[in-house]
């Protein structure tokens, strides 16, 4: 409990030096996330209730963008994207980039945790990567720890992390362009002039790596990858 107890403290500290939203207590955040990584989500879901009623109270969109971080914290598996679409809207609002590594950070803990590591990597590279360009070492070391738990392929701590189609070889990209893009095996194989028996050894290597079962989740894999690469 020592982190909750520093939490609090940290609260305390804010509220007295007059520092941060006179409304709104962004340290209940930490406190939050304290509580519920020390054994007591009920503690910590009182904390986010006070949380996002004091945010709506002063339509602090901040506040109720780091509320519902700590719901995607506390949520159950069936829950998380609803309230990861509801996060990132808000965040979208703001030009705060800390704030939103930090509930990158989370939901990529979440999916992992909730057996979808394949998404959760897709997030953490993303986390770590805001992290590292804000100078925020520490921060980029935590969703470091999350991606390569999320069995992610990770650079030299502190450098950049590779996006997850480097998990593959040149040859066995090629192979996934094709098939994703509808390609019958038969016909990546005239493409690249290798047998059949070829393509689907590198389909069989390809799904293992990636964490996937079928060409069709391997065409929505590729259609994530776009998403999360174009420029905003």
């Amino acid at each position: 409990m020592a982190a909750a107890a520093d939490a609090s403290r940290a609260r305390r500290l804010a509220s007295e030096m007059g520092l941060g939203h006179p409304g709104v207590d962004l340290f209940a955040g930490d406190l939050i996330e304290a509580l519920a990584r020390t054994g007591s989500p009920n503690e910590a879901l009182s904390a986010v209730g006070e949380l996002e009623m004091a945010a709506t109270r002063c339509d602090h969109r901040l506040g109720m963008a780091v509320a519902k971080r700590g719901r995607i914290l506390l949520a159950r598996d069936g829950e998380i994207d609803a309230l990861a679409a509801e996060a990132m809207a808000l965040h979208d609002l703001m030009a705060v980039p800390f704030e939103r590594a930090r509930t990158e950070l989370v939901l990529g803990e979440r999916l992992r945790r909730a057996g979808r590591r394949r998404d959760g990597r897709v997030v953490l590279v993303k986390a770590h990567a805001d992290f590292t360009r804000l100078g925020a070492a520490p921060w980029a070391s935590r969703a470091h720890a999350e991606l390569r738990a999320a069995g992610g392929r990770v650079g030299p701590e502190g450098g950049p992390v590779p996006a997850e189609i480097d998990l593959l070889s040149p040859q066995e990209q090629q192979v996934a362009r094709l098939v994703a893009d509808g390609a019958t095996n038969q016909e990546a194989a005239t493409t690249m002039f290798l047998s059949t028996k070829s393509i689907e050894r590198h389909l069989t290597a390809i799904y293992r790596k990636l964490d996937l079962r079928s060409r069709s989740e391997l065409t929505r894999w590729f259609d994530r990858q776009t998403a999360t690469t174009e420029p905003t």
